[in-house]
């Protein structure tokens, strides 16, 4: 991966705040841009080309996509996990963002109401793969042959070992960040939440189960 430019495909709830600070601490300020706005996202599409060129790490909440604004090789890593558990992270860590957008809209009205009005809840993983559509083939054929690390969140000491050795990481040092205290357990919701979730994301499970095979045939790569 030495030549290539490296898209991190940030999902949200899946470690990747976490990953970020580690990428970030391993690269200069001006080899590294992110991606999380729309106003981001126009800085990065009307760089002049030979500034884009420089770029090393491309971050942000983007689909699948973003290499075509890029000249040369390139390569996506990103982290996934478990659906259901993505799922309810997602709804506790809103409820504690007091004053924001999304708190305002779901305070006080449940779970229940949260899954069936939020788009994120409903196979999100498998649309950032597949590159903004529901399309369970396409993601995977993208995480097969586009990405060089398909981390696994729950593995993420496994994960960062993959990074070091794909992408010559060296500081890999890390505090776990954006996790949200005291929420609730998969296993202390109630079975119909549960199987509410599940019904959400039964794309994503699908595809989460092939990304761990991906993830242990590159260990296996590796080691």
């Amino acid at each position: 991966m030495e030549n290539e430019q490296i898209i991190f495909m940030h999902i949200p709830k899946t470690a990747g705040r976490t990953l970020r600070t580690i990428i970030e601490k391993n690269y200069p300020k001006d080899q590294l841009i992110r991606t999380y706005t729309n106003e981001q996202v126009n800085i990065f599409k009307t760089l002049p080309e030979n500034e884009r060129n420089k770029l090393k790490f491309i971050i942000g909440h983007n689909y699948f996509g973003l290499h075509q604004f890029l000249n040369g090789p390139y390569s996506y890593i990103t982290m996934l996990r478990d659906p259901v558990d993505r799922v309810i992270s997602l709804y506790y860590f809103v409820l504690r963002e007091k004053g924001t957008p999304m708190y305002e809209k779901y305070y006080n009205k449940g779970i229940e109401y949260f899954l069936e009005k939020e788009p994120q809840t409903i196979n999100w993983q498998t649309r950032f793969a597949a590159g903004g559509t529901l399309d369970l083939n396409m993601a995977k054929d993208h995480l097969k042959n586009h990405f060089s690390v398909v981390g696994i969140s729950e593995r993420f000491e496994e994960s960062l070992s993959i990074l070091e050795r794909v992408c010559n990481m060296k500081n890999l040092n890390y505090k776990n960040i954006n996790v949200t205290p005291n929420r609730p357990k998969k296993e202390e919701l109630s079975p119909e939440i549960i199987q509410r979730i599940e019904k959400n994301v039964n794309l994503d499970i699908e595809l989460y189960d092939y990304a761990i095979k991906l993830f242990e045939e590159k260990l296996s790569q590796l080691s």
